[in-house]
Protein backbone atom coordinates (compact mmCIF):
# COMPACT_ATOMS: atom_id res chain seq x y z
CA UNK A 1 0.00 0.00 0.00
CA UNK A 2 1.16 3.52 -0.69
CA UNK A 3 2.25 5.68 2.27
CA UNK A 4 -0.31 8.08 3.74
CA UNK A 5 0.17 11.80 3.81
CA UNK A 6 -0.52 13.00 7.35
CA UNK A 7 -2.49 16.06 6.25
CA UNK A 8 -4.23 14.54 3.27
CA UNK A 9 -8.00 14.99 3.03
CA UNK A 10 -10.01 11.97 4.14
CA UNK A 11 -11.08 11.11 0.60
CA UNK A 12 -7.43 10.96 -0.52
CA UNK A 13 -6.18 8.73 2.29
CA UNK A 14 -5.45 5.08 1.80
CA UNK A 15 -5.40 4.24 5.48
CA UNK A 16 -6.78 6.44 8.23
CA UNK A 17 -4.64 7.11 11.27
CA UNK A 18 -5.47 5.32 14.54
CA UNK A 19 -8.04 7.17 16.60
CA UNK A 20 -8.93 7.24 20.29
CA UNK A 21 -12.16 5.52 19.41
CA UNK A 22 -10.70 2.05 18.97
CA UNK A 23 -11.55 -0.27 16.06
CA UNK A 24 -13.82 1.14 13.40
CA UNK A 25 -16.73 -0.63 11.81
CA UNK A 26 -16.04 0.43 8.33
CA UNK A 27 -14.90 0.12 4.82
CA UNK A 28 -15.39 3.74 3.86
CA UNK A 29 -15.83 5.06 0.35
CA UNK A 30 -15.99 8.82 -0.09
CA UNK A 31 -17.38 9.44 -3.56
CA UNK A 32 -17.47 13.23 -3.29
CA UNK A 33 -16.04 14.77 -6.43
CA UNK A 34 -15.15 11.38 -7.87
CA UNK A 35 -15.26 10.78 -11.62
CA UNK A 36 -17.68 8.30 -13.12
CA UNK A 37 -17.47 4.64 -12.27
CA UNK A 38 -15.99 3.73 -15.61
CA UNK A 39 -13.16 6.25 -15.15
CA UNK A 40 -12.37 5.76 -11.48
CA UNK A 41 -12.66 2.06 -10.74
CA UNK A 42 -10.38 -0.67 -11.92
CA UNK A 43 -13.10 -3.32 -11.99
CA UNK A 44 -12.05 -6.80 -13.13
CA UNK A 45 -13.50 -7.45 -16.55
CA UNK A 46 -13.97 -3.74 -17.25
CA UNK A 47 -13.97 -4.39 -20.98
CA UNK A 48 -17.24 -6.31 -20.58
CA UNK A 49 -20.62 -4.74 -20.32
CA UNK A 50 -21.53 -4.09 -16.69
CA UNK A 51 -24.53 -6.40 -16.84
CA UNK A 52 -22.27 -9.24 -18.06
CA UNK A 53 -19.82 -9.11 -15.14
CA UNK A 54 -20.65 -11.32 -12.19
CA UNK A 55 -17.80 -11.57 -9.65
CA UNK A 56 -17.36 -15.20 -8.61
CA UNK A 57 -14.52 -14.76 -6.12
CA UNK A 58 -12.32 -12.01 -4.65
CA UNK A 59 -9.47 -10.83 -6.91
CA UNK A 60 -6.11 -12.42 -6.22
CA UNK A 61 -4.13 -9.18 -6.41
CA UNK A 62 -4.92 -5.88 -4.72
CA UNK A 63 -4.43 -3.01 -7.11
CA UNK A 64 -2.88 -0.01 -5.32
CA UNK A 65 -4.04 2.30 -8.05
CA UNK A 66 -7.66 1.79 -6.99
CA UNK A 67 -8.89 5.05 -5.41
CA UNK A 68 -11.18 3.52 -2.79
CA UNK A 69 -10.24 4.24 0.81
CA UNK A 70 -9.71 1.35 3.23
CA UNK A 71 -9.96 1.88 6.95
CA UNK A 72 -6.85 0.90 8.93
CA UNK A 73 -8.63 -1.46 11.25
CA UNK A 74 -10.09 -3.39 8.32
CA UNK A 75 -6.72 -3.48 6.61
CA UNK A 76 -4.84 -4.74 9.64
CA UNK A 77 -5.78 -8.32 8.79
CA UNK A 78 -3.49 -8.02 5.77
CA UNK A 79 -3.86 -8.14 2.03
CA UNK A 80 -6.32 -11.02 2.11
CA UNK A 81 -8.94 -8.93 3.90
CA UNK A 82 -8.10 -5.91 1.74
CA UNK A 83 -8.75 -7.99 -1.36
CA UNK A 84 -12.04 -9.27 0.00
CA UNK A 85 -13.18 -5.75 0.92
CA UNK A 86 -12.10 -4.44 -2.50
CA UNK A 87 -14.02 -7.20 -4.26
CA UNK A 88 -17.13 -6.63 -2.13
CA UNK A 89 -17.23 -2.92 -2.99
CA UNK A 90 -16.64 -3.60 -6.66
CA UNK A 91 -19.41 -6.20 -6.63
CA UNK A 92 -21.83 -3.61 -5.26
CA UNK A 93 -21.02 -1.05 -7.94
CA UNK A 94 -21.17 -3.41 -10.90
CA UNK A 95 -24.37 -3.16 -12.88
CA UNK A 96 -25.23 0.31 -11.54
CA UNK A 97 -24.59 3.64 -13.11
CA UNK A 98 -22.60 6.28 -11.25
CA UNK A 99 -25.76 8.33 -10.81
CA UNK A 100 -27.29 5.40 -8.91
CA UNK A 101 -24.15 5.06 -6.80
CA UNK A 102 -23.46 8.74 -6.08
CA UNK A 103 -23.53 8.13 -2.35
CA UNK A 104 -21.69 9.60 0.59
CA UNK A 105 -20.62 6.50 2.48
CA UNK A 106 -20.38 2.73 2.31
CA UNK A 107 -20.36 0.88 5.62
CA UNK A 108 -21.24 -2.73 6.45
CA UNK A 109 -22.81 -3.42 3.06
CA UNK A 110 -25.00 -0.31 3.14
CA UNK A 111 -24.91 2.65 0.78
CA UNK A 112 -26.38 5.85 2.20
CA UNK A 113 -27.83 8.75 0.28
CA UNK A 114 -28.00 12.36 1.39
CA UNK A 115 -31.65 12.35 2.52
CA UNK A 116 -32.09 12.19 6.30
CA UNK A 117 -34.87 11.08 8.61
CA UNK A 118 -35.12 12.62 12.11
CA UNK A 119 -34.63 10.27 15.07
CA UNK A 120 -35.03 10.85 18.82
CA UNK A 121 -33.22 9.11 21.66
CA UNK A 122 -33.85 10.18 25.24
CA UNK A 123 -35.10 13.60 24.04
CA UNK A 124 -31.97 14.18 21.92
CA UNK A 125 -32.58 14.66 18.19
CA UNK A 126 -30.31 13.40 15.40
CA UNK A 127 -30.72 11.93 11.91
CA UNK A 128 -30.54 8.62 10.07
CA UNK A 129 -29.47 8.78 6.43
CA UNK A 130 -31.78 6.97 4.06
CA UNK A 131 -30.22 3.70 2.75
CA UNK A 132 -30.05 3.42 -1.00
CA UNK A 133 -28.50 -0.03 -1.42
CA UNK A 134 -28.37 -2.75 1.27
CA UNK A 135 -26.90 -6.25 1.36
CA UNK A 136 -27.86 -8.87 3.90
CA UNK A 137 -24.93 -9.82 6.10
CA UNK A 138 -23.66 -13.33 5.45
CA UNK A 139 -25.71 -14.14 2.36
CA UNK A 140 -25.06 -10.83 0.51
CA UNK A 141 -28.66 -10.85 -0.71
CA UNK A 142 -30.01 -7.43 -1.63
CA UNK A 143 -32.54 -6.03 0.83
CA UNK A 144 -35.24 -3.48 0.14
CA UNK A 145 -33.81 -0.07 1.18
CA UNK A 146 -37.17 1.35 2.31
CA UNK A 147 -37.91 -1.72 4.43
CA UNK A 148 -34.40 -1.44 5.87
CA UNK A 149 -35.01 2.18 6.82
CA UNK A 150 -38.26 1.21 8.54
CA UNK A 151 -36.40 -1.53 10.41
CA UNK A 152 -33.80 0.99 11.55
CA UNK A 153 -36.49 3.37 12.78
CA UNK A 154 -38.15 0.54 14.72
CA UNK A 155 -34.80 -0.22 16.38
CA UNK A 156 -34.31 3.45 17.27
CA UNK A 157 -37.83 3.45 18.71
CA UNK A 158 -36.89 0.53 20.96
CA UNK A 159 -33.73 2.33 22.03
CA UNK A 160 -35.76 5.39 22.95
CA UNK A 161 -38.53 3.52 24.79
CA UNK A 162 -35.94 1.59 26.81
CA UNK A 163 -33.94 4.78 27.51
CA UNK A 164 -30.75 3.24 26.18
CA UNK A 165 -28.48 6.08 27.30
CA UNK A 166 -27.68 9.76 26.94
CA UNK A 167 -26.55 11.21 23.63
CA UNK A 168 -23.24 13.13 23.78
CA UNK A 169 -21.56 15.57 21.40
CA UNK A 170 -18.42 14.22 19.78
CA UNK A 171 -16.04 16.34 21.85
CA UNK A 172 -17.74 15.46 25.14
CA UNK A 173 -17.80 11.75 24.30
CA UNK A 174 -14.09 11.63 23.51
CA UNK A 175 -13.19 13.66 26.59
CA UNK A 176 -15.26 11.41 28.85
CA UNK A 177 -13.74 8.29 27.30
CA UNK A 178 -10.23 9.60 28.04
CA UNK A 179 -11.21 10.37 31.64
CA UNK A 180 -12.53 6.83 32.07
CA UNK A 181 -9.52 5.32 30.34
CA UNK A 182 -11.63 3.39 27.85
CA UNK A 183 -12.13 3.24 24.11
CA UNK A 184 -15.27 4.29 22.30
CA UNK A 185 -16.74 1.22 20.63
CA UNK A 186 -18.39 1.56 17.21
CA UNK A 187 -21.72 -0.03 16.31
CA UNK A 188 -22.96 -1.47 13.04
CA UNK A 189 -26.24 -2.56 11.50
CA UNK A 190 -27.07 -6.25 11.15
CA UNK A 191 -29.98 -6.51 8.72
CA UNK A 192 -31.96 -9.50 7.50
CA UNK A 193 -35.38 -10.36 6.15
CA UNK A 194 -37.79 -11.96 8.58
CA UNK A 195 -39.27 -15.31 7.58
CA UNK A 196 -42.27 -13.61 5.97
CA UNK A 197 -39.95 -11.57 3.68
CA UNK A 198 -42.18 -8.51 4.10
CA UNK A 199 -40.17 -6.99 6.96
CA UNK A 200 -36.46 -6.28 7.35
CA UNK A 201 -35.22 -6.74 10.91
CA UNK A 202 -32.42 -4.36 11.82
CA UNK A 203 -30.27 -4.71 14.90
CA UNK A 204 -27.78 -2.12 16.11
CA UNK A 205 -24.85 -4.23 17.32
CA UNK A 206 -21.80 -3.14 19.31
CA UNK A 207 -18.55 -4.24 17.69
CA UNK A 208 -16.72 -5.21 20.86
CA UNK A 209 -13.65 -7.33 20.15
CA UNK A 210 -12.75 -9.71 22.97
CA UNK A 211 -9.23 -10.62 21.81
CA UNK A 212 -6.75 -10.34 24.66
CA UNK A 213 -9.36 -9.13 27.16
CA UNK A 214 -9.70 -12.45 28.99
CA UNK A 215 -12.56 -14.91 29.11
CA UNK A 216 -16.06 -14.01 30.26
CA UNK A 217 -15.51 -16.15 33.36
CA UNK A 218 -12.23 -14.45 34.27
CA UNK A 219 -13.83 -11.03 33.76
CA UNK A 220 -16.83 -11.96 35.89
CA UNK A 221 -19.35 -11.38 33.07
CA UNK A 222 -20.23 -14.98 32.17
CA UNK A 223 -23.92 -15.75 32.03
CA UNK A 224 -25.67 -19.12 32.56
CA UNK A 225 -27.59 -20.64 29.67
CA UNK A 226 -30.36 -23.19 30.04
CA UNK A 227 -29.32 -26.74 29.18
CA UNK A 228 -31.32 -29.33 27.26
CA UNK A 229 -31.57 -31.30 30.51
CA UNK A 230 -33.38 -28.38 32.15
CA UNK A 231 -35.83 -28.18 29.24
CA UNK A 232 -36.46 -31.93 29.41
CA UNK A 233 -37.19 -31.75 33.14
CA UNK A 234 -39.85 -29.08 32.58
CA UNK A 235 -41.39 -31.16 29.78
CA UNK A 236 -41.28 -34.27 31.99
CA UNK A 237 -43.24 -32.43 34.68
CA UNK A 238 -45.74 -31.13 32.11
CA UNK A 239 -46.29 -34.58 30.60
CA UNK A 240 -46.51 -36.45 33.90
CA UNK A 241 -48.94 -34.07 35.59
CA UNK A 242 -50.73 -32.84 32.46
CA UNK A 243 -49.63 -29.26 33.18
CA UNK A 244 -50.26 -26.07 31.26
CA UNK A 245 -47.34 -24.84 29.12
CA UNK A 246 -46.79 -21.40 27.60
CA UNK A 247 -43.92 -19.98 25.53
CA UNK A 248 -42.99 -16.29 25.58
CA UNK A 249 -40.57 -14.14 23.61
CA UNK A 250 -38.99 -11.04 25.16
CA UNK A 251 -38.66 -8.02 22.86
CA UNK A 252 -35.25 -6.31 23.00
CA UNK A 253 -34.16 -8.20 26.11
CA UNK A 254 -30.68 -6.67 26.28
CA UNK A 255 -31.89 -3.08 25.84
CA UNK A 256 -34.26 -3.58 28.77
CA UNK A 257 -31.37 -4.58 31.07
CA UNK A 258 -29.59 -1.97 33.20
CA UNK A 259 -25.81 -2.23 33.03
CA UNK A 260 -24.14 -3.61 36.18
CA UNK A 261 -23.23 -1.12 38.87
CA UNK A 262 -19.99 0.68 38.07
CA UNK A 263 -19.89 -0.40 34.41
CA UNK A 264 -19.71 2.41 31.84
CA UNK A 265 -19.38 2.35 28.08
CA UNK A 266 -19.61 4.92 25.30
CA UNK A 267 -20.56 3.73 21.82
CA UNK A 268 -20.64 5.40 18.43
CA UNK A 269 -23.83 4.69 16.51
CA UNK A 270 -23.50 3.21 13.01
CA UNK A 271 -22.35 5.20 10.01
CA UNK A 272 -25.26 6.98 8.44
CA UNK A 273 -26.48 8.10 11.87
CA UNK A 274 -25.38 11.73 12.21
CA UNK A 275 -26.10 14.91 14.13
CA UNK A 276 -27.28 18.17 12.58
CA UNK A 277 -23.70 18.93 11.49
CA UNK A 278 -23.20 15.56 9.82
CA UNK A 279 -20.93 14.25 12.59
CA UNK A 280 -21.17 10.81 14.26
CA UNK A 281 -23.57 10.29 17.17
CA UNK A 282 -22.25 9.00 20.52
CA UNK A 283 -24.22 7.41 23.36
CA UNK A 284 -23.16 6.91 26.97
CA UNK A 285 -24.96 3.65 27.72
CA UNK A 286 -27.28 3.12 30.66
CA UNK A 287 -28.76 -0.13 29.30
CA UNK A 288 -27.10 -3.08 27.58
CA UNK A 289 -26.88 -3.60 23.80
CA UNK A 290 -26.45 -6.49 21.42
CA UNK A 291 -22.75 -7.26 20.98
CA UNK A 292 -21.64 -5.86 24.34
CA UNK A 293 -19.90 -8.65 26.26
CA UNK A 294 -21.54 -7.77 29.53
CA UNK A 295 -25.07 -7.78 28.03
CA UNK A 296 -25.97 -11.47 28.63
CA UNK A 297 -24.93 -11.15 32.27
CA UNK A 298 -26.87 -7.91 32.69
CA UNK A 299 -30.00 -9.47 31.19
CA UNK A 300 -29.78 -12.61 33.33
CA UNK A 301 -29.40 -10.54 36.49
CA UNK A 302 -32.39 -8.40 35.47
CA UNK A 303 -34.78 -11.23 34.54
CA UNK A 304 -33.73 -13.28 37.58
CA UNK A 305 -34.59 -10.40 39.88
CA UNK A 306 -38.01 -9.99 38.21
CA UNK A 307 -38.88 -13.69 38.44
CA UNK A 308 -37.77 -13.98 42.05
CA UNK A 309 -39.42 -10.78 43.31
CA UNK A 310 -42.58 -10.69 41.18
CA UNK A 311 -43.29 -14.41 40.80
CA UNK A 312 -41.85 -15.68 44.06
CA UNK A 313 -39.67 -18.39 42.48
CA UNK A 314 -36.09 -19.42 43.22
CA UNK A 315 -33.26 -20.22 40.81
CA UNK A 316 -31.90 -23.76 40.81
CA UNK A 317 -28.38 -23.93 42.25
CA UNK A 318 -27.13 -26.24 39.48
CA UNK A 319 -29.29 -24.83 36.66
CA UNK A 320 -29.52 -21.05 37.36
CA UNK A 321 -31.74 -20.53 34.29
CA UNK A 322 -34.43 -22.81 35.74
CA UNK A 323 -36.72 -21.24 38.34
CA UNK A 324 -39.15 -23.21 40.51
CA UNK A 325 -41.24 -22.91 43.64
CA UNK A 326 -44.69 -22.71 45.18
CA UNK A 327 -46.27 -19.40 44.40
CA UNK A 328 -49.61 -17.83 45.14
CA UNK A 329 -51.32 -14.97 43.39
CA UNK A 330 -54.27 -13.00 44.69
CA UNK A 331 -57.46 -14.96 44.15
CA UNK A 332 -55.71 -18.26 43.30
CA UNK A 333 -54.51 -21.22 45.35
CA UNK A 334 -50.79 -21.87 45.70
CA UNK A 335 -49.24 -23.81 42.81
CA UNK A 336 -45.86 -25.31 41.98
CA UNK A 337 -44.53 -23.36 38.99
CA UNK A 338 -41.47 -23.60 36.70
CA UNK A 339 -40.00 -20.91 34.46
CA UNK A 340 -37.13 -21.79 32.10
CA UNK A 341 -35.12 -18.86 30.69
CA UNK A 342 -33.13 -19.30 27.49
CA UNK A 343 -31.80 -15.81 26.76
CA UNK A 344 -34.94 -14.00 25.52
CA UNK A 345 -37.20 -17.08 25.33
CA UNK A 346 -39.26 -18.16 28.34
CA UNK A 347 -41.13 -21.43 28.93
CA UNK A 348 -43.65 -21.39 31.80
CA UNK A 349 -45.24 -24.51 33.36
CA UNK A 350 -48.20 -24.09 35.68
CA UNK A 351 -50.90 -26.38 37.05
CA UNK A 352 -53.74 -24.16 35.80
CA UNK A 353 -54.28 -21.73 32.94
CA UNK A 354 -55.42 -19.04 35.39
CA UNK A 355 -52.04 -19.06 37.16
CA UNK A 356 -50.27 -18.80 33.80
CA UNK A 357 -52.32 -15.75 32.85
CA UNK A 358 -51.55 -14.08 36.19
CA UNK A 359 -47.81 -14.68 35.84
CA UNK A 360 -47.77 -13.33 32.28
CA UNK A 361 -49.58 -10.20 33.48
CA UNK A 362 -46.95 -9.72 36.22
CA UNK A 363 -44.11 -10.08 33.74
CA UNK A 364 -45.71 -7.64 31.28
CA UNK A 365 -45.51 -4.92 33.92
CA UNK A 366 -41.70 -5.23 33.82
CA UNK A 367 -40.69 -6.31 30.30
CA UNK A 368 -42.10 -6.39 26.77
CA UNK A 369 -43.18 -9.96 26.03
CA UNK A 370 -45.18 -11.71 23.33
CA UNK A 371 -46.78 -15.12 23.63
CA UNK A 372 -45.60 -17.52 20.92
CA UNK A 373 -47.72 -20.56 21.83
CA UNK A 374 -49.47 -22.52 24.55
CA UNK A 375 -50.47 -26.09 25.42
CA UNK A 376 -53.75 -26.28 27.30
CA UNK A 377 -54.67 -29.03 29.75
CA UNK A 378 -55.96 -32.04 27.78
CA UNK A 379 -56.34 -29.80 24.76
CA UNK A 380 -54.84 -30.12 21.34
CA UNK A 381 -52.18 -27.45 20.91
CA UNK A 382 -48.69 -26.62 19.67
CA UNK A 383 -45.88 -24.22 20.44
CA UNK A 384 -42.35 -23.63 19.17
CA UNK A 385 -39.48 -23.28 21.60
CA UNK A 386 -35.80 -23.02 20.60
CA UNK A 387 -36.55 -24.20 17.08
CA UNK A 388 -38.36 -27.30 18.31
CA UNK A 389 -42.00 -28.20 17.83
CA UNK A 390 -43.78 -29.13 21.08
CA UNK A 391 -47.35 -30.40 20.91
CA UNK A 392 -50.11 -32.25 22.75
CA UNK A 393 -53.07 -34.22 21.44
CA UNK A 394 -56.65 -33.73 22.64
CA UNK A 395 -57.64 -35.58 25.83
CA UNK A 396 -53.99 -36.44 26.52
CA UNK A 397 -51.47 -35.36 29.15
CA UNK A 398 -48.38 -36.46 27.17
CA UNK A 399 -46.11 -33.89 25.52
CA UNK A 400 -44.34 -34.65 22.23
CA UNK A 401 -41.18 -32.97 20.93
CA UNK A 402 -39.96 -32.95 17.32
CA UNK A 403 -38.40 -30.55 14.86
CA UNK A 404 -40.09 -27.67 13.07
CA UNK A 405 -41.35 -28.09 9.53
CA UNK A 406 -38.61 -27.51 6.99
CA UNK A 407 -35.75 -28.44 9.33
CA UNK A 408 -34.90 -31.70 7.55
CA UNK A 409 -35.26 -30.28 4.04
CA UNK A 410 -32.78 -27.54 4.85
CA UNK A 411 -30.37 -30.04 6.38
CA UNK A 412 -30.50 -32.48 3.47
CA UNK A 413 -30.06 -29.59 1.04
CA UNK A 414 -26.68 -28.82 2.59
CA UNK A 415 -25.42 -32.28 1.58
CA UNK A 416 -25.56 -31.23 -2.07
CA UNK A 417 -26.88 -34.70 -2.97
CA UNK A 418 -30.00 -35.09 -5.07
CA UNK A 419 -32.39 -37.94 -4.39
CA UNK A 420 -31.15 -38.97 -0.95
CA UNK A 421 -32.91 -42.30 -0.35
CA UNK A 422 -34.54 -42.75 3.07
CA UNK A 423 -33.73 -45.76 5.25
CA UNK A 424 -35.31 -46.83 8.55
CA UNK A 425 -32.51 -49.18 9.66
CA UNK A 426 -29.88 -47.86 12.07
CA UNK A 427 -26.71 -47.41 9.98
CA UNK A 428 -23.57 -49.37 10.82
CA UNK A 429 -20.87 -46.74 10.32
CA UNK A 430 -17.97 -48.53 12.01
CA UNK A 431 -16.70 -50.18 8.82
CA UNK A 432 -16.78 -46.86 6.96
CA UNK A 433 -14.93 -44.91 9.66
CA UNK A 434 -12.36 -47.70 10.18
CA UNK A 435 -11.61 -47.91 6.46
CA UNK A 436 -7.88 -47.85 5.62
CA UNK A 437 -8.46 -47.44 1.87
CA UNK A 438 -6.37 -44.40 0.78
CA UNK A 439 -9.27 -43.24 -1.39
CA UNK A 440 -11.48 -42.94 1.71
CA UNK A 441 -8.84 -41.17 3.77
CA UNK A 442 -8.46 -38.13 1.55
CA UNK A 443 -9.45 -34.78 3.01
CA UNK A 444 -12.61 -33.14 1.74
CA UNK A 445 -12.45 -29.94 -0.29
CA UNK A 446 -13.10 -26.72 1.68
CA UNK A 447 -16.65 -26.56 0.28
CA UNK A 448 -17.37 -30.19 1.21
CA UNK A 449 -15.84 -29.71 4.67
CA UNK A 450 -18.07 -26.69 5.28
CA UNK A 451 -21.15 -28.67 4.22
CA UNK A 452 -20.08 -31.56 6.49
CA UNK A 453 -19.80 -29.30 9.52
CA UNK A 454 -23.09 -27.58 8.73
CA UNK A 455 -25.04 -30.84 8.50
CA UNK A 456 -23.30 -32.16 11.61
CA UNK A 457 -24.26 -29.01 13.48
CA UNK A 458 -27.92 -29.46 12.56
CA UNK A 459 -27.81 -33.10 13.63
CA UNK A 460 -26.31 -32.01 16.96
CA UNK A 461 -29.41 -29.82 17.42
CA UNK A 462 -31.62 -32.83 16.67
CA UNK A 463 -29.74 -35.49 18.69
CA UNK A 464 -30.69 -34.43 22.28
CA UNK A 465 -34.28 -35.55 21.55
CA UNK A 466 -33.21 -38.56 19.46
CA UNK A 467 -31.30 -41.02 21.66
CA UNK A 468 -30.83 -43.33 18.66
CA UNK A 469 -28.44 -40.77 17.11
CA UNK A 470 -26.12 -40.32 20.10
CA UNK A 471 -23.53 -42.94 19.11
CA UNK A 472 -23.36 -41.82 15.47
CA UNK A 473 -22.96 -38.18 16.54
CA UNK A 474 -20.12 -39.01 18.94
CA UNK A 475 -18.19 -40.74 16.15
CA UNK A 476 -18.91 -38.26 13.36
CA UNK A 477 -17.78 -35.39 15.59
CA UNK A 478 -14.28 -36.89 15.65
CA UNK A 479 -13.82 -35.90 12.01
CA UNK A 480 -15.09 -32.37 12.41
CA UNK A 481 -11.69 -30.65 12.41
CA UNK A 482 -10.36 -32.48 9.34
CA UNK A 483 -13.23 -34.33 7.66
CA UNK A 484 -12.31 -37.02 5.14
CA UNK A 485 -14.24 -38.86 2.47
CA UNK A 486 -14.98 -41.72 4.91
CA UNK A 487 -16.57 -39.24 7.33
CA UNK A 488 -18.72 -37.84 4.53
CA UNK A 489 -19.88 -41.33 3.54
CA UNK A 490 -20.78 -42.14 7.13
CA UNK A 491 -22.64 -38.83 7.44
CA UNK A 492 -24.69 -39.59 4.33
CA UNK A 493 -25.57 -43.01 5.73
CA UNK A 494 -26.79 -41.39 8.97
CA UNK A 495 -28.66 -38.74 6.93
CA UNK A 496 -30.53 -41.48 5.05
CA UNK A 497 -31.59 -42.93 8.40
CA UNK A 498 -32.67 -39.52 9.68
CA UNK A 499 -34.70 -38.96 6.51
CA UNK A 500 -36.40 -42.33 6.90
CA UNK A 501 -37.24 -41.68 10.55
CA UNK A 502 -38.05 -37.95 10.39
CA UNK A 503 -41.48 -38.69 11.86
CA UNK A 504 -40.03 -39.93 15.15
CA UNK A 505 -40.31 -37.73 18.21
CA UNK A 506 -39.66 -37.95 21.93
CA UNK A 507 -42.67 -38.30 24.20
CA UNK A 508 -42.91 -37.24 27.84
CA UNK A 509 -43.60 -39.58 29.63
CA UNK A 510 -42.50 -42.70 27.74
CA UNK A 511 -45.73 -44.39 26.55
CA UNK A 512 -46.62 -47.93 27.67
CA UNK A 513 -43.39 -48.32 29.60
CA UNK A 514 -44.97 -49.58 32.81
CA UNK A 515 -43.13 -49.00 36.05
CA UNK A 516 -39.35 -48.49 35.92
CA UNK A 517 -39.06 -48.35 39.69
CA UNK A 518 -38.81 -51.88 41.06
CA UNK A 519 -36.60 -51.46 44.10
CA UNK A 520 -38.10 -50.77 47.50
CA UNK A 521 -38.18 -47.10 48.42
CA UNK A 522 -38.00 -45.90 44.80
CA UNK A 523 -40.71 -43.78 43.24
CA UNK A 524 -41.36 -41.66 40.14
CA UNK A 525 -39.32 -38.75 41.45
CA UNK A 526 -36.25 -40.97 41.81
CA UNK A 527 -33.54 -40.75 39.17
CA UNK A 528 -32.99 -44.09 37.44
CA UNK A 529 -29.87 -44.28 35.27
CA UNK A 530 -28.72 -46.99 32.87
CA UNK A 531 -25.22 -47.17 31.44
CA UNK A 532 -22.99 -49.44 29.41
CA UNK A 533 -19.65 -49.34 27.64
CA UNK A 534 -18.33 -50.81 24.41
CA UNK A 535 -14.72 -52.00 24.79
CA UNK A 536 -12.34 -50.73 22.07
CA UNK A 537 -14.93 -50.95 19.28
CA UNK A 538 -13.19 -48.90 16.58
CA UNK A 539 -9.66 -48.37 15.33
CA UNK A 540 -10.15 -44.83 14.00
CA UNK A 541 -10.35 -43.43 17.56
CA UNK A 542 -7.27 -45.21 18.84
CA UNK A 543 -9.27 -48.13 20.25
CA UNK A 544 -10.76 -45.99 22.98
CA UNK A 545 -13.92 -47.38 24.50
CA UNK A 546 -17.30 -45.70 24.15
CA UNK A 547 -19.62 -45.01 27.11
CA UNK A 548 -23.35 -44.57 26.77
CA UNK A 549 -26.28 -44.07 29.07
CA UNK A 550 -29.67 -42.57 29.75
CA UNK A 551 -31.47 -41.19 32.80
CA UNK A 552 -35.17 -41.64 33.57
CA UNK A 553 -37.22 -39.28 35.76
CA UNK A 554 -41.01 -39.25 36.06
CA UNK A 555 -41.05 -42.06 33.48
CA UNK A 556 -39.38 -39.69 30.98
CA UNK A 557 -35.92 -39.86 29.44
CA UNK A 558 -34.32 -36.59 30.51
CA UNK A 559 -30.77 -37.38 29.39
CA UNK A 560 -29.10 -39.63 26.84
CA UNK A 561 -25.52 -39.62 25.66
CA UNK A 562 -22.70 -41.57 24.00
CA UNK A 563 -19.11 -40.41 24.21
CA UNK A 564 -15.60 -41.67 23.62
CA UNK A 565 -13.71 -42.30 26.85
CA UNK A 566 -10.70 -40.07 27.47
CA UNK A 567 -8.32 -42.94 28.30
CA UNK A 568 -7.65 -46.30 26.67
CA UNK A 569 -9.21 -49.00 28.83
CA UNK A 570 -7.16 -52.17 29.20
CA UNK A 571 -10.17 -54.47 29.60
CA UNK A 572 -13.94 -54.54 29.20
CA UNK A 573 -14.29 -54.40 33.00
CA UNK A 574 -12.23 -51.19 33.13
CA UNK A 575 -14.27 -49.69 30.28
CA UNK A 576 -17.52 -50.43 32.11
CA UNK A 577 -16.14 -49.08 35.37
CA UNK A 578 -15.30 -45.79 33.61
CA UNK A 579 -18.82 -45.79 32.17
CA UNK A 580 -20.34 -46.19 35.65
CA UNK A 581 -18.23 -43.31 36.99
CA UNK A 582 -19.33 -41.05 34.11
CA UNK A 583 -23.00 -41.89 34.63
CA UNK A 584 -22.74 -41.29 38.38
CA UNK A 585 -21.23 -37.88 37.67
CA UNK A 586 -23.97 -37.06 35.16
CA UNK A 587 -26.76 -38.17 37.50
CA UNK A 588 -25.36 -36.15 40.38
Amino acid sequence: MAPVEPNAPSHKRRLSEPTAEGPTDAIEVDRSGAPSLDESMDVPGESMQESEYTPSRPPSVLDDSNPMDLDEDVAMEGNRLDQLAQWTIQSCFVGRSYEECHLSQFRNSIFYGEQKVPVTLNRAKFYQKRPSYVLEEGSSKELDPEMTLQGMLVEFGQMDSNRLGRVLPEESAKKLAVERGQEIIPCRWVNTYKASKDVVRCRCVVQQVSAGAGTAVSLGISSPTASVDGLKMVLALAGYFGSFLGALDVSCAFMASPLPMGFHQIVRLPAGTVDSNGRPVYVDLIKAMNGLRVSPRAWMMYISDIIQTQCGLSANLIEPSLFAGWTSVEGLDSEFVNILVYVDDLLIRTETEAMYEKLVALLKHEIQINETGRLGIKQKGELNFLGRRIWREAQSDAVHVGMKEGFFEDMFGLLMVSGLKPCDAVPQIRSQLDSVDPANNKELSPEQATAYRSVLGRMAWLAPFRADLCFAMSQLAVGQSTPMIKHEKALKAVSRYVKGTAHLCQTFPIPDVGSLYHQEGMHEFSLVSYCDASFAPMSNNGRKSVSGGLTIWLNSCIKSYARTQSVVAQSSAEAELIGVVEMTTESH
